[in-house]
């Protein structure tokens, strides 16, 4: 451990490490396999990737910090001043992750990362100058749900709420029906897609996909 303080006693990290060989760094409870294929109960959800990712936070342990949250067998603290913030915030962790590997599958492959409030502004300031940054670009759109719909072509959206009368529409193939079921009005969601322009009171991106 980083500190004067003393750290983990070397007895309690080949606990982990052996743990770690034996059932990997994170898992659900139930039913496990040694190498041996015999069979073992594991009684508990796990995680041990914060153990690994403290002593060497290299790409691996890392990805696998975020594995073991995307889970839920471990989950993500409150904004807030920790002492290792890359394993207590997400927004810590994908700013370290960033350091060790920027070219990480974790990040979004975009041209640039805005939400729906500022994308619609541009465009409500000044259309010409929105479509120079944004039109035609990738972009990742944070933004809360208004409504989850189909238009008159059957083809389904995700409208991002901004005023009355004034939205974000994301635009998506059928083949995401079942996760687009599975929102809700309110919830916060960030969509990946192609700006398309103003049409009408309405922002459009399509070719979207959800980014979790």
């Amino acid at each position: 451990m980083p500190t004067a303080n003393g750290g983990l006693p070397e007895e309690i990290i080949d606990v982990f490490v052996r743990y770690k060989n034996k059932f990997n760094a994170s898992g659900a409870k139930g039913m496990a396999y040694d190498a041996n294929m015999n069979k073992q109960q594991i009684k508990y959800d796990y995680d041990l990737t914060p153990f690994f990712a403290l002593l060497n936070p290299n790409k691996q342990n890392l990805e696998a910090v975020y594995e073991a949250k995307n889970k839920g067998l471990s989950s993500w603290n409150d904004k807030g001043t920790y002492t290792y913030p890359y394993l207590a915030t997400k927004e810590g962790f994908l700013a370290k992750l960033k350091e060790v590997d920027p070219n990480s599958k974790l990040f979004p492959k975009v041209d640039l990362e805005i939400t729906a409030p500022e994308l619609y502004r541009a465009y409500e300031a000044n259309e010409v100058s929105a479509d120079g940054q944004y039109k035609g670009k990738r972009l990742l759109i944070t933004g809360v749900v208004g409504s989850i719909g189909k238009d008159i072509l059957d083809d389904p959206y995700v409208s991002l709420k901004i005023d009355y009368l004034q939205s974000v529409n994301c635009y998506f193939d059928d083949k995401n029906n079942k996760v687009l079921s599975q929102l809700s009005k309110g919830q916060k969601v960030q969509i990946i897609g192609t700006c398309a322009g103003l049409t009408l009171t309405d922002v459009v991106v399509k070719d979207c996909e959800l980014w979790e």
